[in-house]
This record gives C-alpha cells, structure tokens and sequence, in this order.
C-alpha cells in the first residue's frame, strides 16, 4: 500500500511547497535552462532521517534510498490558464493511476526495461544526495498555445525502499502543491 503523507507544518508552508516526514518539495521555474523553454522542477530536499546515504548517481542505481517513479516523471500534474481551464496534456499517460503503482521491484523494472533503453522509458532513477531534482520542460506535456499565467498543480511521487537491503520500493504520495509561472 503507497504511503500517503500529509503536510507536516500546515501554517508555516504556502501551497507551492511541501514539508512531510523531513522531505521537502517545491517547484520551481528555470528560465535559464539551455535549450528549453518553460523548464519545470520538482525539487526534493532530504532531511536527517530522511538523508539518502548515496550521494553520487555513479556508485549505482541500485544502492539508493528513494527513486523516482517507473515512468521517471514527477506525478500527476494539471495545468491552468489565466482564465482557469485546463490546459490539454499532450502525454496524458503521466496522469493514469497505472503509471504510479503502490510498489514495484527494482530488479523486475530493471530487467523489463534494460532491453528498451533508448527506446522507451529509463530505468528507475535513483534520487541521489541531499537534494534531488525531476524536470520537465511544460510544451513538451501541455498544448500551451500562448504566453501568459498559468497555474501548475503537482501531486508528487516518488519511491523508497521498504527496506535498506529490500530491492521493494514503496510508493510516497506527497501532498499536491501549486504555483504560479509566466509560460511562454
């Protein structure tokens, strides 16, 4: 069964960010990303007990504490405009209850997706260091068809093992949070 938390210090957080069980979510807007336009973070920031113990992606993806989900994005999302309708997902995959299962197996996501690298989703990241990040630029998921105010919801997801030795990671649904971004 995913782990559900709730937001642990309701009146000190605004809804762009989240603080539960000593792991700290935010989004945030990169303007500067080369290449990208409109480039989107779900930030992650990992507290004492929470400290994930594998501080570089080089040591192996299979020697961490938390992971990004199979699917290697952040949660569900939805997009507003400035007049509060939905922007269309032009990936609505990212938003269907399978792609977010209460567990999986890191060994079992490994070996049926090592075969499509390249071709398909990546294998289950690993969310290194104190601080980790999944990004997204928004016109690659949303039909943005011009500049202006758009309101983000994000229910992050992410995974962590049941165990340190357990290659079993459970599902942790964050509490949803919302931002305001200019997109052009």
């Amino acid at each position: 069964m995913a782990q559900t938390v709730t937001d642990s210090s309701p009146a000190q957080l605004s809804s762009t960010e989240s603080n539960t069980n000593g792991i700290y979510v935010s989004a945030t807007l990169e303007k500067s990303y080369p290449g990208q336009r409109n480039y989107l973070t779900v930030n992650f920031h990992f507290t004492p007990p929470n400290t994930n113990a594998n501080s570089s992606p080089f040591i192996g993806w299979y020697k961490g504490t938390f992971y990004r989900a199979t699917n290697s994005f952040c949660g569900f999302v939805h997009l507003k405009d400035a007049e509060g309708h939905e922007v269309p997902l032009l990936k609505p995959s990212v938003n269907h209850t399978n792609a977010y299962p209460d567990t999986y197996d890191l060994w079992e996501v490994r070996n049926a997706l090592i075969m499509r690298i390249g071709k398909g989703p990546p294998l289950p990241y690993l969310i290194h260091g104190e601080t980790g990040h999944i990004s997204f630029s928004a016109n690659d998921y949303f039909e943005i068809k011009q500049p202006g105010v758009y309101e983000l919801t994000i229910w992050p997801k992410i995974y962590k093992r049941i165990t340190a030795e357990s290659n079993l990671c459970q599902r942790i649904d964050f509490p949803p949070i919302t931002n305001t971004f200019h997109l052009d």
